[in-house]
C-alpha cells in the first residue's frame, strides 16, 4: 500500500482543491494502471496540530514500485498545487507505504 498525503495551500478553495487532487490521483492510476493496481481512495481532509489541511491518497502498488508515487505522482502533484500557491514544495506532499499480506 502506497499512502500519499496532500498539504492542502492555505488560502485555497478546499473543495477545488480536493477535486484537483482526485483528479491527479485518478490520472496517475489511469496511466500507470498496470503498476497501481486499484483506484485510489480518498480519506476526509484531516488538519494536523500546526493546523495545517490535508488529504490522504491510498494506492495498491506492485512491490517495488514506489518509484512511481516518489517521482511521477509527487511532481504532478506539487505542478497541480503550485496552480493554488506558487511556493508550494514538494516536502508538503509525504508518501509512506505498508506492505500488506
Amino acid at each position: 500500500m502506497a499512502y500519499a498525503d496532500v498539504q492542502i495551500p492555505v488560502k485555497s478553495d478546499q473543495n477545488t482543491v480536493v477535486e484537483t487532487i482526485q483528479n491527479v490521483a485518478k490520472g496517475i492510476q489511469a496511466q500507470f494502471n498496470a503498476i497501481i493496481m486499484t483506484e485510489p481512495v480518498f480519506g476526509k481532509v484531516q488538519t494536523t496540530p500546526g493546523n495545517w489541511n490535508y488529504l490522504r491518497v491510498q494506492f495498491k502498488i506492485w512491490p517495488g514500485q514506489n518509484a512511481i508515487m516518489d517521482t511521477t505522482f509527487r511532481l504532478q502533484m506539487v505542478n497541480a498545487m503550485k496552480t493554488f500557491d506558487p511556493n508550494y514544495s514538494d516536502w508538503q506532499v509525504v508518501t509512506t507505504y505498508r506492505a500488506i499480506s
